[in-house]
């Protein structure tokens, strides 16, 4: 408790710092973005529970509400709940996470930790942002669907074990014991508030709380926090995500920006109540594996972005609290990204 409550001070401060400042308005429309993703946990020298993710995300080019376009016309018919005049805008992701035990040199199952556990998915994004009619205040929301399989299909084995013999390290020896085969869907949808402090294109401090859910096959969740950054010519996004945000990352430069250069510091605070993961409490379908998990589990990341003109490179580093019953320890692992905008 006493290490999250600096944290927590800085959070409430920032808050009101940036709270306080007049609006800033959704400007033109963003090109398209592509960004990929690379999370494990070796930078910890652990090898365990979500021990690596891989994510490509693409999202093309926005589109100005009314004008006809499929992603303006889908998002005519959802609910606005305030969101007044903006742009909306398709994307498409592909991605791949791998889960194990602490012990992956046992053959036979491991009872007291987590399922193997191999997730493969594409997904569809349409992301819509604007502001409120209240305040004007700039907000994004995006509506996300998961399609995808967990089990041997996902092709987690050969992945996981294909890098550790190229990287002489020990093999998993206990995929045998994985999640069976089962198709993944799960439906997302997450708003986000950007309060923003000091000089668009100069120093710049932001405060970007968000709300969202996950109802599917996979995770059924609900979640809360917030985002603090500051810096550099920030772009005109809604934070940086990791692979499994509820919130697709946005990419994009400003139409405002006046230099080249963007530099920024981020740190996140998020808390999630879980009423289902597959890949803790075991197969929907078969008989599986399972433990059983934390109801309320919480996570913080931290982390800095560097960007030249349409390219941007971020590091992050997440600390994420027990998962289930009987975990010795919180988990942690790096996030590297890179990002191209046109």
């Amino acid at each position: 408790m006493k290490s999250i409550l600096p944290v927590s001070v800085f959070f409430l401060a920032a808050a009101f710092v940036v709270a306080v400042q007049p609006p800033v308005r959704a400007e033109g429309p963003l090109g398209s973005w592509s960004g990929a993703w690379l999370e494990n946990d070796l930078v910890v020298n652990t090898d365990r529970h979500y021990t690596h993710g891989t994510l490509f995300s693409h999202l093309f080019h926005e589109h100005v509400d009314g004008d006809g376009s499929s992603p303006d016309r889908v998002a005519s018919h959802l609910p606005a709940m305030g969101l007044l005049g903006g742009f909306s805008r398709w994307g498409v992701s592909l991605g791949q996470n791998i889960y194990t035990p602490d012990d992956i040199r046992a053959t036979g199952l491991v009872v007291n930790d987590r399922p193997y556990a191999g997730y493969l998915y594409t997904s569809w994004h349409l992301i819509r942002r604007g502001d409120l009619g209240y305040d004007k205040r700039p907000v994004q929301d995006s509506w996300t669907l998961d399609l995808g399989i967990v089990g041997p299909g996902s092709g987690a084995e050969q992945a996981q074990n294909t890098v550790h013999r190229m990287r002489h390290f020990e093999e998993a020896l206990g995929w045998g014991n994985q999640l069976q085969n089962e198709p993944a869907v799960n439906l997302k949808y997450a708003r986000v508030f950007r309060y923003s402090s000091g000089t668009p294109g100069g120093w710049e401090a932001q405060f970007l709380p968000h709300y969202g859910a996950s109802l599917g096959t996979i995770f059924t969740v609900a979640a809360a926090g917030a985002q603090v950054r500051g810096g550099w010519n920030l772009p005109e996004n809604f934070g940086h995500r990791n692979i499994g945000d509820l919130l697709p990352s946005t990419g994009g430069r400003s139409g405002r920006e006046t230099s080249h250069w963007s530099a920024l510091f981020f740190a996140t605070m998020e808390g999630r109540a879980v009423a289902w993961n597959m890949l803790l409490d075991g197969n929907l379908y078969h008989d599986s594996h399972s433990v059983d998990k934390q109801l309320v589990v919480g996570e913080f990341k931290g982390g800095a972005t560097i960007a030249y003109r349409a390219v941007s490179l971020t590091l992050m580093q997440v600390v994420r609290s027990n998962e289930y019953d009987n975990q010795p320890s919180f988990d942690t692992y790096g996030s590297l990204s890179l990002g191209v905008s046109w």
